[in-house]
């Protein structure tokens, strides 16, 4: 039982040092295409997530 409470107190000393949540209101307002994200990707013969961030950016407005 003592390896579990070492366990648990390095778990409650890692959960203290932990950064808080950013709040949703100080995310930045963008909004993406997916639609199109996904059919520019299938034209490609791509996965979404290999396209490159430039790629990506064409589909993303602020």
């Amino acid at each position: 039982m003592n390896g579990q409470m070492m366990n648990y107190n390095n778990y409650y000393t890692t959960l203290k040092e932990m950064p808080q949540p950013v709040p949703f209101v100080d995310l930045p307002k963008v909004k993406m295409d997916f639609r199109a994200i996904l059919k520019y990707a299938k034209e490609k013969n791509l996965n979404p997530n290999e396209l490159s961030m430039e790629e990506r950016e064409k589909f993303i407005s602020s």
